[in-house]
C-alpha cells in the first residue's frame, strides 16, 4: 500500500481485501474438490456410496462388516485429506516462487516518500478525548 499516492489508497485496500477473499473462497472449493474426488475414488467394495457420517453410524451400530465399512471410509478419507492438502502445498509454493520472482524487494517499495508522508499527517484527525483510556491508579 505504501507505493500507492495517498488518495488511491482506499481503492488499492479495497482491491487487495477483493483478491483476497477470492482466493480463500476459489482454494476452499478446489481444494474440497479434490479431497472429495479422492475420497469418492478410493472407496471400494461394501463402502462405496457411503459419505463419512454414514460409515461412522454404522460402527456404531456394530458388527465387523460395519467395521470394515467404516476402516475403508477412513482410509479413503485420510486420502482425500492427504491430497487436497499437498494440492494447497503445491499452489503455495507456486505462488511463493512467482513473488520471489516478480514482486519487487521491500525495501525498494517500503521506503516512503517525504512528501506522502507529511500530506497524510495533515490529514490525520486529533485523538478524541471521549476515547483516549486514562490510567487509574
Amino acid at each position: 500500500m505504501s507505493a500507492l499516492p495517498g488518495p488511491k489508497i482506499g481503492i488499492g485496500s479495497g482491491i487487495n481485501d477483493s483478491t483476497r477473499n477470492l482466493g480463500s473462497v476459489l482454494g476452499v472449493a478446489i481444494i474440497g474438490s479434490i479431497a472429495t474426488s479422492a475420497y469418492t475414488h478410493a472407496l471400494g467394495g461394501a463402502a462405496a456410496g457411503h459419505t463419512m457420517g454414514q460409515a461412522v453410524a454404522l460402527a456404531h451400530h456394530g458388527g465387523p462388516a460395519r467395521q470394515a465399512i467404516f476402516a475403508s471410509a477412513a482410509r479413503a478419507f485420510i486420502h482425500g485429506a492427504d491430497l487436497g492438502i499437498l494440492a494447497g502445498a503445491a499452489a503455495t509454493a507456486l505462488a511463493t516462487a512467482l513473488a520471489l520472482r516478480y514482486l519487487p524487494p521491500a525495501a525498494a517499495s517500503a521506503a516512503p516518500r517525504p512528501a506522502e508522508a507529511r500530506a497524510t499527517e495533515s490529514i490525520r484527525p486529533a485523538a478524541d478525548p471521549r476515547f483516549v483510556s486514562h490510567a487509574r491508579s
